[in-house]
């Protein structure tokens, strides 16, 4: 059996259904393209979204965003013969500078929220594990890793094709404006940047991070990896490429729960957000069109805020890192 049959998420994500809520209902879109979707919203407490329970969740997970697969199995091994909570904690304060380091590097240009926030649905609702530690190769070893925002794997339902899903998130007050630029990011990585030294596109680079630099426990899963790259191998005529565009936005939708009978929140906020997914894929499948990636296969995730502003707030208060520190960050 391929080894990579074997690879599952970082761990389990335990009281996410607490946190997250998914839209079930079946949405259709144009068939001359290829689009899936999968919609989101945070769960309520007193007729109000639960952004700070949602940062805290997603900043308890930056462990296994910021640190590689191997190295966290040392860890745990470590912790294991010797019952001592250092290796454990180390582990969490290197994630931590890791992140700080990533975040005040990038100042206006940040999308780190996202970012995490992508890795975890990618992780947690499409089981599709993170192949490539992305953060920690651009912070502790130095390499230009400017492509996707994250990249994911995961084995076709009969085990017989390996899906790449490379990751976009967009975190904007403006649904519109948050397309625009998740679209635009990746019409970059598949083109090329113009002024870029590297006569390679930026998906080139990151196929190679995945060849050189795999996020996975053993020898044996990099070697069953790398064959889906090597026009050698029977392995490279089975696998596909999937376009994640994950975008939050502020959803005015929120502010009018208040008035509302809490037992009727629920069922008003689903119905009406139904409507808003709706006219968003329709967005979202003519800017595809106007962007020129009609070719390309996307899956479309959206999760919409009451307050992106307030959500950060929360999140980098939890990183300890304080708002000056930022310059201006009003958008991912």
């Amino acid at each position: 059996m391929n080894s990579l049959m074997d690879l599952k998420n970082a761990g389990q994500y335990s009281g996410i259904e607490h946190r997250v809520c998914e839209i079930k209902d079946k949405f259709d879109f144009d068939p001359s393209l290829r689009v899936s979707g999968r919609f989101f919203y945070l769960t309520f407490r007193d007729k109000t979204p639960t952004e700070k329970e949602f940062a805290k969740y997603i900043y308890d997970k930056i462990i296994r965003y910021c640190i590689p697969r191997s190295k966290i199995q040392v860890a745990k091994q470590k912790y294991d013969e010797t019952g001592d909570e250092r290796f454990l904690t180390d582990l969490h304060d290197e994630a931590k500078n890791l992140f700080v380091k990533s975040v005040k590097d990038r100042g206006a240009q940040l999308g780190e929220p996202g970012e995490l926030i992508a890795f975890i649905i990618l992780e947690a609702f499409f089981k599709a594990p993170q192949i490539a530690c992305k953060m920690f190769l651009k912070t502790s070893e130095k390499m230009p890793v400017h492509g996707s925002d994250s990249v994911h794997i995961r084995m076709s339902d009969d085990g017989k094709k390996l899906e790449l899903f490379w990751g976009e998130a967009k975190l904007y007050s403006e649904l519109s404006t948050a397309l625009d630029n998740a679209l635009n990011s990746i019409s970059d990585f598949i083109n090329g940047k113009k002024d870029s030294a590297d006569p390679r596109v930026p998906r080139d680079r990151d196929i190679d991070i995945i060849k050189n630099h795999p996020n996975v426990e053993s020898e044996e899963m990099k070697s069953a990896l790398i064959k889906y790259f090597d026009p050698y191998e029977s392995e490279s005529n089975y696998w596909k490429e999937i376009y994640t565009c994950m975008v939050g936005f502020d959803f005015a939708l929120y502010s009018q729960l208040k008035d509302l009978p809490e037992k009727d929140v629920a069922d008003y906020f689903r119905n009406n957000y139904i409507e808003r997914i709706k006219s968003a894929c329709k967005l979202f499948e003519k800017k595809i069109k106007s962007f020129n990636l009609k070719e390309l296969e996307f899956a479309f995730v959206l999760l919409p805020f009451k307050s992106l502003e307030n959500f950060r707030d929360e999140f980098y208060k939890l990183l300890g890192i304080k708002k000056e520190e930022l310059g201006d960050c009003v958008n991912d």
